[in-house]
């Protein structure tokens, strides 16, 4: 794991572990009974600025999807 894979955000690795897991998404992205699509969006932001404040800000994902790095080829 390099040092850029670190210090990403927690929300890329969740991602490519409901994917790989076999979990679906619905069209917002966010993990979904009968969902059909990959997970894209988990959790309510990705960018540690956007906690400041306690959670005041609204819920936003700058930089959906997984981490690619992880993802297994085929």
């Amino acid at each position: 794991m390099t040092q850029e894979s670190a210090s990403l955000s927690g929300h890329k690795y969740f991602c490519s572990l409901m994917n790989a897991l076999g979990v679906k998404a619905g069209p917002d992205g966010f993990p979904a009974p009968g969902g059909s699509g990959p997970v894209t969006h988990f959790g309510m932001y990705d960018r540690t600025e956007d906690f400041i404040g306690g959670g005041i800000h609204p819920p936003t994902i700058h930089d959906p999807g997984e981490f690619t790095a992880l993802k297994a080829s085929s």
